[in-house]
């Protein structure tokens, strides 16, 4: 994918369609721009009715330019786009960018978006648009933006939806001296989409941070966008904020699966973009709010409520070391020294730093013994990791705010703001332990109950009417929910046997999950037992056509268990596919996390002060969520009365709906993110009687990779690369551990007792068609390590509905030749010299 976006980044010439000296035109505006950003590589005007644009050579068709072009920029009407990029195929044009906007609504504009997608992906050209702002880069002194600002260089690449937010943000930063390394917007996005500039992006070291803005994400790129962000916040940090719905709040959990931060306030964007290169992160989540007066406190604490965030409270024995330095008074979620001059904050903050590990928040206003300037200087002195700091006011500051910009320290105007940064960094901090995380699909202690559910669920899936309540509560107890003790009847007299056993009182529920009755009712004695079993009986009756499930459940529940106020649900979702949904009594929205998740993301996500609540149910959330991974036929699933006693939770009442699974849906199709898949380990003996273990890769298989290169040869990397082996940088080893496992696998091969890295084999499918690679350690060549691997990778790729198999290989290597043919490869017609193409159908 990189290398196939390289025409478009990194261009060597451009040509500009549409280039004009009307004043005010796109062509115009553009072909300015890049001539003043100073691009080294050729230029071309092409317009048909000009001979010169600018005082520069125009020519009338992009076929008439002498030698190769790599990127056009079309600034012509969407009419004549689709006949323009048939000239550019025959030109052999790698990239374009499309500025206008679409020509048509309805049919008419899918039906063009088609013909130009299929021509593009035909011709082997890149798209950027129609719709872009355009594409602007540093390094390369490219700028094909539809923007009148001056831009500079920086260390921030911006990604955006929307041209005219980036209009604006542009407009700021030229004011203030910001830079961006790369600025693009994908516009409608028929080819390169966020995902593609996120990916790109995150390889490139020009581009120290990435900033997001997002305000629409379609349902056939989420899993590829979510992908990006993965591998992009293993590298850097990146930053995500989104101005339009948040997609029912489910946003933040698939941002928080990728390691990324989402921002919910962004202005003290840059104040925390600056922190966040210049490693100065609280150490904590929890903030000591340090001030000179009291009120600003208040302000602070209820910015840090909509976080979920709670302040710190200092240990007797940090109090005691501020109170031997200088009078302290303290309140909740305050420290407050009596004279809070210049001395008395550097002794403070020296006192907090060797103190448990809290983060300083300062909140100072400006008070009338209160030396501004002289504060900043303090501050100034802790440049290397300065506090997140709130100084308030306006006249009476200005030159102590004045000192602090041209020291380069950002000081915020509000507790509000300050809280904004600090809410930001410290999340993005917390989020690290999840950078690179895959949860693991299910645990080994619920392989066998989860297997013996699904194979139940895919056997009433083809008859979903048949499920009833009983059924329901009985498998998720199988999977380790806690349900009270139950029993069913079908006629009254059974009922009244079964009471008898059990003992009063009792709970009566319609085994029917569709039936409109009451959902409860309670019989202590045989009397009021045959008045509620008549009455659920009857309800049940009339909704014989969409059920025939027919019949009581009894419940002998705890009536001293407390109720939780809340709901738990599983349902699927036009974009993040499968979700849980959590409702508490006091949220105005339900909290949504997007499937599949693992203990560390739960953890990050159950830290929410709102979300508080559920953390009884942990361990439920983990046993649901291995459930719907496991069980695709699972469409929804209702927790919907929910206990907690001395034993922990016990669930009363659930319902389940299933539906056949789609025949042409591959493994995990129904999630956002592939968790990994316990079901490819594979166990085998080789030739000798060794061990040998292959499973799928991890990411935390990356954090020591010598212990496998260090087996590799010199020749047997060069076979694999088919050059000189690249430098294992973090780049790269990211890119090789963290993979959207939706479209490409790697297993790895562990041989004997000590399970040493014995070889890898990977592929990446695209369009039906996976290329693979393959490794093997030298000193575990010709034990047959190499076939098996294959063969595993083979399976999977069939599985994943990959229909051929290809590798790249070099003519000298007899021995993997020899090998591929083995396995039914054949030789096929290469365009690289020296390297054969091999290939089967799987």
């Amino acid at each position: 994918m990189s290398a196939s976006l390289a025409a478009l980044f990194k261009p060597r010439s451009v040509a500009v369609i549409g280039a004009s000296e009307r004043p005010g035109s796109v062509g115009r505006l553009v072909f300015e721009n890049l001539l003043a950003a100073g691009f080294p590589g050729a230029i071309h005007a092409v317009n048909p009715r000009h001979e010169t644009v600018l005082g520069h050579p125009c020519v009338g068709s992009v076929e008439d330019i002498d030698g190769p072009v790599d990127l056009v920029a079309l600034c012509i009407p969407a009419e004549r786009i689709e006949r323009v990029l048939r000239q550019c195929a025959r030109k052999g044009v790698g990239a374009a960018i499309i500025h206008a906007r679409n020509p048509a609504q309805g049919q008419r504009l899918a039906r063009w978006q088609q013909r130009i997608r299929t021509l593009a992906r035909n011709s082997g050209i890149r798209l950027l648009g129609p719709n872009s702002m355009g594409l602007w880069r540093a390094r390369q002194r490219l700028n094909l933006l539809y923007n009148r600002n001056r831009l500079q260089s920086g260390p921030v690449a911006l990604v955006s939806q929307s041209a005219g937010l980036c209009d604006a943000l542009l407009d700021w930063c030229e004011a203030h001296g910001r830079g961006f390394s790369t600025v693009l917007t994908p516009g409608e996005a028929l080819d390169v989409d966020l995902a593609d500039a996120i990916r790109y992006l995150a390889l490139e070291p020009d581009t120290r941070l990435i900033l997001v803005y997002m305000e629409h994400i379609e349902a056939a790129r989420a899993p590829a966008l979510i992908a990006a962000l993965r591998l992009a916040a293993a590298i850097k940090p990146v930053l995500v904020f989104s101005g339009g719905p948040p997609e029912e709040a489910c946003l933040e959990g698939a941002i928080l699966s990728t390691g990324a931060v989402l921002l919910h306030h962004v202005g003290e964007l840059f104040p925390i973009i600056d922190r966040l290169l210049a490693g100065q992160v609280p150490a904590s989540d929890r903030p000591l709010l340090i001030g000179n007066a009291t009120g600003p406190d208040f302000l602070a604490l209820n910015r840090l409520h909509a976080y979920g965030l709670e302040p710190a409270e200092p240990s007797e024995r940090l109090l005691k070391r501020l109170r031997s330095l200088a009078p302290v008074r303290t309140r909740p979620g305050l420290v407050l020294p009596a004279t809070l001059d210049a001395g008395a904050l550097a002794r403070c903050l020296d006192a907090v730093a060797e103190g448990d590990g809290l983060a300083p928040l300062l909140l100072l206003t400006p008070r009338p013994e209160t030396d501004a300037e002289a504060l900043v200087r303090t501050l100034i002195d802790r440049a290397d990791h300065p506090p997140v700091t709130c100084l308030m006011g306006e006249q009476r500051v200005a030159s102590a705010r004045t000192l602090a910009r041209e020291a380069g320290l950002a000081l915020q105007d509000s507790p509000a703001a300050a809280v904004d940064v600090f809410a930001s960094l410290t999340a993005w901090r917390r989020q690290q332990a999840l950078v690179g995380a895959l949860p693991e699909a299910w645990p080994r202690e619920l392989e066998q109950p989860l297997a013996t559910i699904a194979e139940e669920c895919r056997r009433l899936a083809a008859q979903p009417e048949r499920i009833d309540r009983a059924t329901t509560l009985q498998w998720l107890e199988r999977l380790g929910l806690r349900c009270p003790p139950a029993t069913t009847a079908t006629s009254l007299d059974e009922a009244r046997a079964r009471a008898e056993d059990m003992g009063w009182p009792l709970r009566l529920r319609p085994l029917n999950l569709w039936c409109r009755a009451p959902r409860q009712s309670v019989a202590t004695d045989p009397a009021s037992l045959r008045h509620h079993y008549l009455a659920l009986f009857s309800a049940q009756q009339t909704c014989r056509d969409r059920s025939p499930v027919r019949g009581v459940l009894l419940q002998k529940l705890p009536f001293e268990a407390e109720r939780l106020g809340l709901r738990l649900a599983v349902r699927r979702h036009p974009v993040w596919r499968s979700v849980l949904e959590a409702s508490l009594p006091q949220a105005r929205v339900p909290h949504c996390l997007p499937l599949p998740i693992g203990p560390a993301q739960l953890d990050v996500w159950l830290a929410h002060a709102e979300r508080r609540p559920l953390e009884p149910l942990r361990d439920w959330l983990l046993r649901l969520s291995a459930l719907i991974a496991r069980i695709p036929e699972c469409q929804a699933l209702m927790l919907d009365e929910i206990y907690l006693d001395e034993e922990g939770p016990l669930l009363a009442d659930a319902r389940l709906e299933l539906a056949p699974v789609p025949e042409d849906q591959p493994p995990y199709g129904h999630l956002l993110i592939h968790p990994w898949p316990p079901e490819r380990v594979r166990r085998e003996r080789l030739e000798d009687g060794s061990p040998l273990l292959i499973r799928p890769l991890r990411p935390e298989d990356a954090r020591n990779p010598g212990r496998f290169t260090e087996q590799l040869s010199p020749e047997s990397l060069r076979q694999r690369f088919l050059h000189p082996p690249p430098a294992l940088t973090p780049e790269l080893i990211a890119q090789l551990s963290i993979l959207d496992l939706h479209r490409e696998h790697a297993l790895l091969a562990l041989a004997g007792t000590e399970e040493e890295p014995a070889g890898v084999a990977r592929y990446t499918c695209r369009d039906g068609a996976a290329e693979f690679a393959i490794l093997v350690a030298d000193r575990w060549q010709g034990h047959g390590i190499g076939r098996r691997l294959m063969e595993a990778l083979m399976e999977t790729a069939r599985a994943y509905g990959c229909r051929r198999m290809y590798g790249l290989v070099l003519a000298d290597n007899r021995r993997m030749l020899a090998f591929a043919g083995k396995l039914g490869f054949r030789r096929m017609p290469s365009e690289e010299p020296g390297v054969v193409r091999i290939e089967r159908t799987l």
